[in-house]
């Protein structure tokens, strides 16, 4: 049986990982795609010092925050 979503978020960055969540919480059905480690380029990041609401911290650990 094939699963129909109501939103499809192509990619896990941050951009992607945010429209999930707000998709979610609208009550969308959601599926998020993505190749790779869940969180794009941040996890590959030392240190995010500019994303709004987040004090610093390592891109890994925002991106499993995220997640």
């Amino acid at each position: 049986m094939d699963e129909v979503f109501d939103v499809l978020v192509i990619g896990a960055g941050a951009a992607g990982l945010t429209a999930g969540m707000y998709a979610s919480r609208a009550k969308l059905s959601t599926l998020i795609l993505n190749e790779g480690a869940v969180g794009g380029q941040m996890v590959l990041t030392e240190e995010i010092a500019n994303y709004p609401g987040v004090p610093v911290t390592k891109g890994y650990i925002l991106a499993e925050t995220m997640k």
